[in-house]
């Protein structure tokens, strides 16, 4: 059943020509708050493909999302024993803006040791711009070759805990640990804020062409 459809407006990342993963993650629990009046308990959510156009956002409960071309990412939620979906379709819709943003500063406070990566909340970005850009600096630690041959992207998100944005302050600790790799196809690092496991953040490798 549709609960609910709305067009979502997005302005690029600095030079990107697509809309950023962490973005298309923030639109969902706007849209999802507005639509359910609350943030979900857990979240489970895939970007297949690159977004280059506005959305059409969809909310579904009891019904699993189907297939589309147009299809870029969704989301499965978790309200107690209730369950919805979001999809997120690419409408066509030129996007005619776009906005600085430096990845570079998100993680400046960034420390890294070994295979895990540990910084304070900044009141400046989303958790979620923090969480991608603190994954991203550590692949590039732990795999600088494959970093320089292409681009690591954000393409899977799992959260079983602190989804509400207003439960994060800049005393808050958050921490990135690089668990697998999977042939640089598929990365897997475990997520922590103030040492409580929340979830964990799927990356792959979009290598470079020629």
């Amino acid at each position: 059943m549709l609960v609910r459809e709305e067009m979502v407006g997005f302005k690029f990342k600095g030079k990107r020509t697509y809309v950023h993963g962490t973005d298309i993650f923030q639109a969902t629990l706007e849209f999802v708050l507005r639509a359910l009046g609350d943030y979900p308990s857990r979240l489970d959510g895939y970007l297949h493909h690159l977004l280059r156009n506005n959305a059409l956002f969809c909310l579904h409960k009891d019904k699993a999302i189907e297939k589309d071309d147009k299809l870029c990412a969704y989301f499965s939620l978790e309200f107690g024993d209730q369950k919805y979906w979001v999809s997120v379709l690419d409408s066509g819709e030129p996007i005619t803006s776009s906005r600085e943003y430096d990845e570079a500063n998100v993680v400046s406070l960034c420390s890294l040791a070994g295979d895990v990566a540990v910084m304070a909340f900044k009141d400046a970005y989303t958790y979620i711009e923090q969480y991608v850009a603190m994954t991203k600096y550590l692949h590039s630690a732990v795999y600088p070759d494959a970093t320089r041959k292409g681009k690591w992207l954000f393409t899977r998100i799992q959260l079983q805990n602190a989804i509400d944005p207003n439960l994060y302050s800049q005393a808050t600790i958050m921490e990135v640990e690089f668990e697998q790799n999977f042939h640089n196809r598929l990365t897997r690092s475990s997520l922590r804020m103030n040492n409580t496991l929340i979830g964990y953040i799927f990356f792959s490798l979009l290598q470079n062409r020629g």
